[in-house]
């Protein structure tokens, strides 16, 4: 029996008989019950797995389909933007004109597009604080050579961003680079205090999201200060569980992963150290893909190998994820030509041991977006093809059949007619095309993917 059901069943027997108590049982029997939610809140958990923080409801609306709308949003304005005209080339290398157009324009345009921007990574204001920075889509590549994206490239790294839920910004000024994970809150875990902050939370990424959709931006951004206001509580939360004797292995958790959506990575650092002092969870493999993020999110004092090391250490221990083999490939993309057959190796056992029954996690068309967008960015036309292939058919039947998806079904298409394109296949490059232009709306759509199409 869940910690759930045995709370709902103590209190309706305990309950069921006090009409015939005294006045002074009916206090104690109060008390009683305060002392069973408390001893259960108290309890800690054995594992700190995925499937143990995010375990898989039957009620639930699906993840996957949380995530798809995020990036069909994404992808209907993107590509509008990166084909705007004869200048978006050029404002393209700085995202904070994409949030400034995203906005639509005027008075606060810009704060609003950083709304919506932050809402593709779960309101991560460390997106929004580098992009305040200046960061740039221009290029990619390491010391040993750059490349100039084009315009598909620039649109499609964006979408990406709102699928795997992983972003590299560099600054405009020293090239140095930042990862930015979406990191899902946990509900339903810790304290009556936090989940309460959490599910407050979550209600208002829900209007956030609801507000994004209906391209009501200014409501967005006023939302998405609601929401500062509420992590900024699980901060000081945070603090005066450092200070606890004991502190509670799941506050520690919960509290230190809103402090890094705020940006604040020294509490969140702090959270991963005071974990293993207090506890000893029999497989920490969570733990281990959050000590992987805290390597990356200082670039003073990153170590990307140590982050490898955490993330794969993490996947071994529970196979069945693909977070840590997104974060994985994402490194190893760095020098894409040198890892080019283990990035396609560690994308083909991620997806054999995927297991969504397990947990509720990133759905496996988040894993081929991440692999396609590093071989499409290298000119890897072939494995682009073969990742974005997968991708759409990961969408589904049912998936394909609605109408929100339509963005996201036409984002992949055009990505896949450009492989093709570059691969000599002209005819199959050209259908593909029209099967996208026949699904705008509008002739302005229309002359943006015709563009999007020649011009990468």
């Amino acid at each position: 029996m869940d910690r759930r059901q045995f709370l709902k069943t103590t209190i309706f027997t305990s309950l069921s008989n006090i009409s015939c108590l005294s006045a002074a049982n009916a206090l104690s029997l109060t008390s009683t019950i305060k002392n069973i939610k408390r001893k259960i809140t108290e309890r800690h958990l054995d594992e700190l797995t995925f499937a143990s923080i995010y375990p898989k409801p039957i009620y639930e609306k699906s993840y996957f389909d949380l995530i798809v709308l995020g990036a069909s949003i994404v992808a209907a304005g993107i590509v509008s933007y990166f084909t705007a005209g004869a200048g978006a080339p050029a404002a393209a290398t700085g995202v904070s004109t994409v949030a400034s157009w995203i906005g639509g324009g005027g008075a606060g345009s810009y704060m609003a597009g950083l709304s919506t921007v932050g809402s593709w990574f779960g309101g991560n204001a460390m997106l929004g604080a580098a992009i305040l920075n200046g960061i740039s889509l221009g290029t990619i590549g390491t010391a040993s050579g750059k490349a100039a994206l084009s315009l598909a490239a620039k649109a499609a790294t964006v979408v990406d961003w709102s699928l795997s839920g992983i972003s590299f910004i560099k600054s405009i000024k020293d090239e140095k680079g930042v990862y930015v994970f979406d990191i899902k809150i946990p509900r339903d875990l810790g304290s009556g205090t936090v989940r309460r902050l959490v599910d407050t939370i979550y209600k208002l990424e829900d209007e956030k999201q609801n507000a994004i959709k209906d391209k009501l931006f200014e409501k967005a951004n006023g939302i998405s200060r609601q929401i500062d206001v509420e992590c900024r509580k699980g901060v000081e939360l945070l603090k005066k569980e450092f200070l606890k004797a004991r502190p509670s292995q799941e506050n520690l958790l919960v509290l230190g992963i809103l402090s890094y959506r705020i940006g604040n990575i020294k509490y969140f650092s702090q959270a991963l150290q005071y974990i293993p002092i207090f506890y000893n969870p029999k497989v920490d493999s969570f733990l281990d893909y959050l000590r992987g993020i805290n390597e990356l999110s200082n670039p003073k004092s990153q170590s990307e190998d140590k982050a490898l090391e955490y993330f794969i250490n993490s996947y071994e221990k529970e196979p069945y994820i693909i977070e840590p083999i997104i974060a994985t490939i994402s490194l190893l993309g760095e020098n894409y030509q040198k890892n080019k057959k283990v990035i396609s190796e560690a994308v083909r056992i991620g997806a054999e041991n995927y297991d969504p029954d397990k947990y509720t996690g990133r759905p496996l068309i988040a894993l081929y977006s991440r692999a396609a967008i590093i071989a499409f960015n290298n000119q890897d036309w072939k494995s682009a093809l073969e990742y974005y292939s997968k991708e759409y058919d990961e969408l589904g039947i049912i998936v394909k059949t609605l109408p929100i998806a339509k963005e996201i079904k036409n984002h992949i298409k055009m990505q896949m007619a450009i492989c093709y394109k570059h691969l000599g296949n002209l005819k199959k490059a050209q259908n593909l095309k029209e099967e996208v232009i026949e699904n705008c709306e509008t002739e302005n759509c229309k002359k943006q993917y015709e563009r999007l199409f020649m011009e990468s």
